[in-house]
């Protein structure tokens, strides 16, 4: 006849503190290969640059169109001196300061914003505003000048 042993293990076994309290085993950070991460980094932002117009593009929905989590999007662009939320923001900027410079009888300020994904006229007019020190309406009014639009500068953080 067969007989069934059945030993019980601690699971903490082998992870006591000194007074012989368990702990928690300690995790060690897993960090994907640098090609990797950059490779991530390059798709990316190519994703966020083929969907700037969508007002619903947020690290979650980049991180679920790509099957990864959240934090790997915020981890991707960890090394690059910025945020993902900055650079959407950054690269929305710079698209309607193009638009708005190009500008014709028939855009307004507003139609710019909303096609590429702002949806507050305020925050965009501020941000604008703050990043070209220019208005909106004023490339608008004024016309394109130069090639390229200056590169939003990081906005000033309102001290508490």
């Amino acid at each position: 006849m067969w007989s069934l042993t059945v030993r019980s293990r601690c699971c903490c076994r082998g992870n006591e503190s000194r007074k012989g309290w368990p702990t928690a085993p300690r995790a060690l950070p897993v960090r994907p290969a640098r090609r990797a991460r950059e490779s991530l980094l390059v798709r990316l932002r190519q994703y966020i640059e083929d969907n700037l117009d969508d007002p619903g593009l947020y690290a979650s929905s980049i991180a679920a169109a790509h099957g990864i989590s959240v934090r790997t999007v915020h981890l991707a662009f960890a090394g690059t001196g910025t945020t993902v939320s900055r650079w959407i923001r950054d690269r929305r900027l710079r698209v309607c300061y193009r638009e708005l410079a190009r500008g014709g009888a028939h855009q307004t300020v507003t139609d710019i914003a909303f096609r590429w994904g702002f949806n507050d006229m305020a925050h965009f007019s501020r941000t604008f505003k703050q990043a070209f020190g220019v208005t909106p309406s004023g490339v608008l009014s004024r016309g394109y000048v130069g090639d390229l639009p200056p590169k939003p500068a990081a906005p000033a953080r309102k001290r508490r």
